[in-house]
């Protein structure tokens, strides 16, 4: 919760937004990794590149604007790995 809520700092809400509704990656990262006993789809393999190719585009993309920052987005991914945990 901290580090998504000191991420807004760094980088825009949008960007924010986005990377929280792709918790779904860091769920099946963490569960390939260390598994549970269900075991993943592969279609839910396909949607986390699909997610995952979008969310690039969209940052890449607002890397011209002020309101991006790699420190923000790594704060982002911290929480996504601590809500996937």
């Amino acid at each position: 919760m901290i580090a998504s809520g000191t991420s807004l700092i760094y980088i825009s809400y949008p960007i924010k937004i986005l990377m929280k509704s792709s918790k779904i990656l860091m769920i099946v990262f963490i569960n390939t990794i260390f598994p549970t006993g269900e075991k993943v789809p592969k279609y839910k393999y396909t949607s986390c590149v699909i997610i995952t190719m979008g969310l690039l585009i969209f940052s890449w993309k607002g890397q011209n604007d002020k309101a991006f920052n790699y420190f923000g987005f790594g704060l982002c991914c911290v929480s996504l790995v601590f809500d996937g945990l």
